[in-house]
């Protein structure tokens, strides 16, 4: 995903609070200048700084991920937490009921 600042972001940006870890990835920041239409038809100018963006919320207890974000933080701009496997296999069951009552449709 994209974002965009008024200002240049640090690669990583960490808070904890409650046993979680947020962690906020900024990596390969542009400066871009863009118009902006304006109510009256003028435009103007902005300057602005656009990443690759990721947020990741991790439990405390996940040093081990923690860690390899903290170490290098451009590799996690596409990383997705893996979910409960009982909730993929959930989610698993869901899609093939969606898809036969799909089929029957036809």
């Amino acid at each position: 995903m994209k974002a965009r600042f008024l200002q240049q972001q640090p690669a990583l940006d960490v808070r904890r609070l409650d046993g979680k870890a947020w962690c906020y990835i900024c990596a390969n920041g542009v400066q871009i200048t863009e118009e902006i239409p304006g109510k009256d038809g003028a435009g103007r100018s902005e300057t602005v700084w656009e990443y690759d963006y990721n947020e990741i919320v991790l439990d405390e207890s996940d040093a081990e991920t923690l860690a390899a974000i903290e170490a290098n933080p451009a590799a996690f701009v596409d990383y997705v937490p893996k979910l409960d496997p009982v909730i993929d296999d959930r989610v698993a069951a869901l899609e093939a009921q969606i898809a036969a009552l799909i089929g029957m449709e036809e």
